[in-house]
């Protein structure tokens, strides 16, 4: 089908600026029924864009992606959200290099739970910093934050352990960080 597409049908679009300079492609785009969702003896499914992209870079494979947004949405944010994924996996990278989301060992869902929701939070507060201009903050840094954080929902929540920790104001444990 990307190649029954006209001439005129293709545009340059740049996406964003990469470390060594603007990451474009040429970019088509045509509304499709995708066979995904059809069955036998069934309706055909809504049409879908198909966006199609090749690349300025010799050798490079042709990229397809296919999306559900309306059907008035321009080219230009059809590429660009094509090549979103790049942000994601930058966060999760992140997340695992800067937070540890991956170190969990424990075995339980709640256990599970408590610690990405709290990797979450250090990542929001570092992604905060960052974008604030206050440069990139090291894990223990983040770890004193997310500390008294968590301390201050306890205390909101007259918690008995929250209680016992601030009993502790005046002899700290090593490394808690109060006082």
């Amino acid at each position: 089908m990307a190649k029954s597409l006209p001439r005129e049908a293709w545009k340059t679009i740049k996406w964003r600026d990469g470390t060594k300079g603007p990451l474009r492609a040429r970019f088509a785009s045509v509304r499709v029924h995708a066979a995904h969702g059809w069955t036998k003896g069934g309706h055909w499914p809504t049409l879908e864009w198909l966006v199609c992209e090749r690349s300025f870079t010799p050798g490079e494979r042709n990229r397809y992606h296919l999306s559900n947004l309306p059907p008035q949405t321009p080219l230009r944010r059809l590429a660009g959200l094509a090549h979103e994924r790049w942000k994601i996996e930058e966060h999760f990278k992140r997340l695992k290099e800067e937070i540890g989301i991956d170190h969990f060992e424990g075995r339980s869902w709640i256990g599970w739970h408590h610690h990405t929701t709290l990797a979450a939070v250090a990542f929001a507060l570092t992604e905060a910093e960052r974008l604030r201009g206050g440069g990139r903050k090291t894990f223990e840094q983040v770890r004193g934050v997310v500390r008294r954080l968590i301390l201050l929902m306890m205390l909101a929540e007259k918690n008995e352990d929250a209680m016992l920790l601030m009993s502790f104001k005046k002899r700290a444990p090593p490394g808690w960080g109060f006082g």
